[in-house]
């Protein structure tokens, strides 16, 4: 009987060591934006690059300068679109050029992102459709234009609002 309880705690041992050292030994390592930003740029394939931009994307504040560089250096359209996608959940008014460019990229999937982007940065829809015949774009992009030129004077005050606003929403959590 003792042999049989000995040989069942020395099998939960094992295993809880092996999930020990699966999940917090040999887990995946937080690679920094800079890391993560390298790795999009220069990942075996496409998916590596892809999934980097992901990542990077989902890293907030402290990726923001690097969104932006593999934006501008990437010739992966998923890969821009996650960056785009990254700067615009943050609302980076500071990244307007790189959204304004996204409107006309190549790629309707980078367009779709900063799209859904102006919506939330604007505040309003201009019926800018990725799929769109390029006249019905240039049409929403003269528009989005126009509003952004209007805000840009308020723009530190929108900001400032922004910043209280997620103090506010932190502080009720």
């Amino acid at each position: 009987m003792r042999s049989t309880l000995l040989i069942i705690a020395g099998i939960l041992l094992l295993v809880v060591g092996v999930v020990y050292w699966k999940y917090y030994v040999a887990g995946e390592k937080i690679l920094s934006p800079e890391e993560l930003a390298q790795q999009a740029l220069s990942a075996a394939s496409a998916e590596e690059k892809e999934a980097a931009a992901v990542k990077l994307s989902q890293t907030g504040q402290p990726g923001i300068e690097e969104m932006r560089q593999v934006y501008q250096q990437s010739d992966v359209a998923e890969v821009r679109a996650a960056c785009v996608k990254g700067l615009g959940v943050l609302r980076d008014y500071d990244s307007m050029d790189v959204f304004f460019k996204s409107l006309e990229d190549e790629s309707a999937l980078v367009r779709g992102r900063a799209g859904v982007a102006m919506i939330r940065m604007l505040g309003r829809d201009y019926r800018f459709r990725a799929n769109g015949s390029p006249a019905e774009r240039a049409q929403s992009i003269a528009g989005m234009k126009k509003a952004w030129e209007e805000m840009e004077p308020d723009l530190e005050l929108i900001k400032e609002r922004m910043q209280s606003n997620g103090k506010q929403n932190q502080e009720g959590e």
